[in-house]
């Protein structure tokens, strides 16, 4: 069973829905939309009154709850809540026992001055919260509020122990996440955005608690600038070893002051990491954030545009990424060539090039020789300058009259071209041949018939489909 809740001021001119003694014994999912008058989720209300007192106001106060004792939702799940204006706080205190027990997400987008989220004795009470989902949230004051609890009260609670997705996107004016008041054993996904004021998203003796971590998610974070930091700060000397053992998937995006994973005297490893995706780093950065990721087998690199200066790290790049087997870039415009030296190429199974306007080809016959013996993917889309896949070494080579070099690349079974309006050919005129042996299918879109010819290209009988020609 479920409720929705949509549009309105649920306090004027009315009394509130929710104000006789019921209980909602099959209601599981409740939906809360556009909705002004709510102070709060949940309030304690006199049980001996009849009616609790919620005044006809355009702004009410604090008393002005959506729920309170005399409501039963004892099946509750599922709560969604957006646009509701006038949330001073989700849950103040003394939640009542008979409700919430079987929570599971909580969902909440768009709410502006609240002065605290949870009360400690509310947040202690939702014990089987599993996903929790807050955007959009303009805190003014606390995340948790501790008023009548001693600090070793704090210490010794146990806060969502069932927690495994937690979203906190756009905090404004949050400058600390309670970590040490949360029981972080089960958190298995953890996305972090838009919250300006956090320098670091760790201290490093709380992350021997994230255990099961196994998806970090930070975007958008202007003064970030490590991912876990020593609280003893520079004074502290001794390294500090901090270990991610179930961290398999890492997205950093757009954190403008980022200067490394974890401050200098703390050592990270993450030994089953797999997936990494940089967006908008600078070439140093990205240098260092790559050799402390060894055991990565898919990356992409998003607007990183410097990276046309790994050239000059040639010589040190035998050993970065030695397990990598998925390869994409993207939105780089000043890329002209792509430095395959510094990628393990010999491995490499999937490439995808996508949005890099400069580049005019894909690669060359020596590099070809080196490497990509594995490689069975090829999706290359949006590059408009592009016009060939494999390129001539230099000039002064085809003024030799050298003879025609066949370069095969005997394991790709799938090419997917999209939107690539200067593609001529897959390889240059009279110099390379390029041949795919394997090849079992073939997809491009918006081509130009006129100058390009599949035929000629394509030896190996095999699945094509062709989409706006020109």
């Amino acid at each position: 069973m479920s409720i929705a809740i949509k549009g309105g001021n649920i306090f004027q001119n009315s009394r509130p829905f929710f104000d006789e003694k019921m209980k909602f014994p099959s209601l599981e999912e409740l939906t809360i939309i556009n909705l002004r008058g709510i102070a709060e989720l949940w309030h304690l209300a006199n049980v001996e009154d009849e009616f609790p007192a919620f005044p006809n106001s355009e702004n009410p106060g604090d008393s002005d709850a959506l729920f309170n004792n005399k409501v039963a939702l004892p099946a509750i799940k599922h709560i969604k809540m957006s646009l509701v204006d006038g949330l001073q706080k989700i849950w103040g205190s003394h939640l009542d026992v008979r409700s919430f027990n079987e929570l599971e997400s909580l969902d909440i987008k768009f709410v502006e001055k609240a002065t605290k989220a949870f009360s400690l004795d509310a947040i202690q009470r939702i014990r089987n919260l599993k996903e929790l989902n807050l955007q959009q949230f303009q805190l003014t004051g606390q995340f948790i509020e501790r008023v009548g609890f001693y600090n070793d009260e704090v210490e010794n609670s146990v806060l969502l122990p069932q927690l495994r997705n937690l979203k906190l996107d756009s905090f404004p004016q949050l400058k600390r996440i309670p970590w040490r008041e949360l029981t972080l054993q089960n958190l298995r996904c953890l996305q972090i955005s838009e919250i300006h004021d956090l320098t670091y998203l760790f201290p490093a003796s709380i992350c021997k608690r994230l255990v099961n971590l196994e998806a970090l998610r930070v975007y958008d974070c202007h003064k970030m600038k490590e991912i876990v930091r020593e609280e003893l700060g520079d004074a502290n000397t001794v390294e500090v070893k901090v270990v991610f053992p179930h961290l398999n998937f890492l997205r950093l995006s757009n954190l403008p002051a980022f200067q490394s994973l974890g401050s200098d005297n703390v050592i990270l490893e993450f030994p089953s990491i797999k997936e990494v995706d940089f967006d908008k780093f600078q070439n140093p950065i990205l240098w260092d954030l790559l050799q402390k990721l060894k055991p990565v087998k898919e990356l992409q690199l998003g607007r990183c545009e410097s990276l046309f200066e790994l050239h000059d790290l040639k010589g040190r790049s035998s050993t970065m990424l030695p397990r990598l087997r998925n390869l994409t870039l993207s939105y780089m415009d000043n890329l002209q060539r792509i430095p395959w030296m510094i990628f393990p190429i010999k491995n490499l199974r999937y490439l995808k090039i996508s949005y890099i306007h400069g580049l005019k080809f894909l690669f060359t016959a020596s590099m070809c020789s080196e490497g990509f013996a594995q490689l069975e993917e090829i999706h290359i889309q949006d590059c408009k300058d592009i016009e060939q896949m494999l390129a001539q070494e230099s000039i002064e080579d085809t003024s030799n009259n050298a003879a025609p070099i066949t370069v095969v690349l005997p394991r790709v079974k799938i090419i997917k071209l999209y939107y690539l309006r200067s593609l001529r050919s897959f390889s240059s005129e009279n110099y390379e041949a390029l041949e795919f042996p394997s090849l079992e299918e073939v997809e491009i879109k918006e081509y130009d018939k006129e100058y390009f010819d599949l035929n000629t290209v394509i030896k190996k009988r095999c699945t094509t489909r062709l989409c706006y020609a020109r």
